[in-house]
């Protein structure tokens, strides 16, 4: 649980920060 939790907000702050 707490993996698939990283790997989503690692996630979500990669795409961010690309998009930024």
């Amino acid at each position: 649980i707490f993996d698939e939790n990283v790997n989503i907000a690692g996630l979500f702050h990669w795409m961010t920060r690309k998009l930024k």
